[in-house]
Protein backbone atom coordinates (compact mmCIF):
# COMPACT_ATOMS: atom_id res chain seq x y z
CA UNK A 1 0.00 0.00 0.00
CA UNK A 2 2.82 2.40 0.82
CA UNK A 3 4.52 1.84 -2.53
CA UNK A 4 1.30 2.51 -4.43
CA UNK A 5 0.64 5.68 -2.42
CA UNK A 6 4.16 7.02 -2.93
CA UNK A 7 4.06 6.21 -6.63
CA UNK A 8 0.73 7.99 -7.02
CA UNK A 9 1.96 11.04 -5.12
CA UNK A 10 5.14 11.15 -7.20
CA UNK A 11 3.11 10.92 -10.43
CA UNK A 12 0.78 13.73 -9.35
CA UNK A 13 3.73 15.85 -8.23
CA UNK A 14 5.45 15.49 -11.61
CA UNK A 15 2.22 16.24 -13.51
CA UNK A 16 1.76 19.41 -11.46
CA UNK A 17 5.30 20.58 -12.24
CA UNK A 18 4.71 20.07 -15.96
CA UNK A 19 1.85 22.57 -15.81
CA UNK A 20 4.04 25.27 -14.24
CA UNK A 21 6.12 27.12 -16.88
CA UNK A 22 8.84 28.02 -14.35
CA UNK A 23 12.17 28.48 -16.13
CA UNK A 24 10.92 27.49 -19.57
CA UNK A 25 10.78 29.76 -22.60
CA UNK A 26 7.81 29.50 -24.92
CA UNK A 27 8.96 29.37 -28.53
CA UNK A 28 6.92 28.31 -31.50
CA UNK A 29 8.17 24.91 -32.63
CA UNK A 30 7.33 25.64 -36.26
CA UNK A 31 9.79 28.54 -36.64
CA UNK A 32 13.39 27.94 -37.69
CA UNK A 33 16.08 28.93 -35.19
CA UNK A 34 16.95 32.07 -37.16
CA UNK A 35 13.41 33.41 -36.74
CA UNK A 36 12.87 32.23 -33.16
CA UNK A 37 16.15 33.69 -31.83
CA UNK A 38 17.82 35.89 -34.46
CA UNK A 39 20.64 37.00 -32.13
CA UNK A 40 22.11 33.50 -31.94
CA UNK A 41 23.01 33.33 -35.63
CA UNK A 42 25.85 35.49 -36.95
CA UNK A 43 25.20 36.96 -40.36
CA UNK A 44 28.24 37.58 -42.53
Amino acid sequence: TEVVTKSLLFYLHERAWLKIPYGRNKKPASLPVTEAEPNLVKKS
